[in-house]
């Protein structure tokens, strides 16, 4: 008699965060480990997360990941990777929220807080010029992403748009060797080379850690 193997009806949900968990409990067999996972709102984070990578297809983007947490609580409560529900997604078995990527601009606000720290107010004056450094035997040029200069601005506004030669000129105050030790304080571990390794560009985000961090 013929008979064919059908892939399971029932779909893990959230299958990149059980698996996360589960290197965290590896002897976990059949005990039951309580999150704190939404499940609606992680089906919803998972649903807007599919649809956007499949308008984007045409862009050749295939991968993306969201972590939504409560920011009173610390708590996780959506942990969404793209492809999870997409089976077709180039790189969908990667748990791309732990994967160490450029983060861009999510570090500013921690230069930023480290030089009001040492003096500097929302309201110093910071040039937004153009700006190169030598970077290993070449000469590298800053640009914001609008590729235009404002001149002087205040340190709140090119914090809130988030400008890039703005930032570059509050890590050379603060220095990177104060980032890397307040980062590694609050628990990023993947940015563990030296601080010269990264120098002012990781006011950028030139040094890899993972959205979970």
């Amino acid at each position: 008699e013929r008979f064919s193997v059908a892939p399971p009806k029932q779909q893990l949900e959230a299958g990149h965060f059980v698996q996360y968990v589960h290197s965290l409990h590896p002897a976990l067999e059949n005990g039951v480990v309580h999150s704190t996972l939404n499940a609606q709102l992680e089906a919803d984070v998972q649903h807007i997360l599919d649809n956007r990578l499949l308008e984007l297809r045409r862009l050749n983007v295939h991968n993306g990941a969201v972590l939504v947490v409560d920011n009173r609580s610390n708590q996780i409560v959506a942990w969404a990777v793209g492809g999870e529900t997409l089976h077709d997604v180039p790189g969908a078995a990667y748990n791309a929220v732990t994967v160490p990527r450029q983060p861009g601009s999510t570090l500013k606000p921690f230069v930023y807080s480290l030089a009001i720290e040492r003096g500097w107010t929302p309201a110093t004056i910071i040039r937004d010029a153009p700006l190169s450094e030598q970077v290993g035997d070449r000469m590298h040029s800053y640009h914001n992403y609008s590729r235009t200069y404002y001149g002087n601005v205040r340190l709140r506004v090119a914090l809130a748009n988030s400008l890039n030669i703005p930032a570059v000129r509050a890590l050379e105050f603060v220095g990177p060797a104060t980032l890397l030790k307040c980062l590694r304080a609050v628990g990023v571990r993947s940015l563990d080379a030296n601080p010269d390794f990264y120098g002012d560009g990781l006011a950028l985000g030139d040094g890899e850690i993972s959205l979970y961090e």
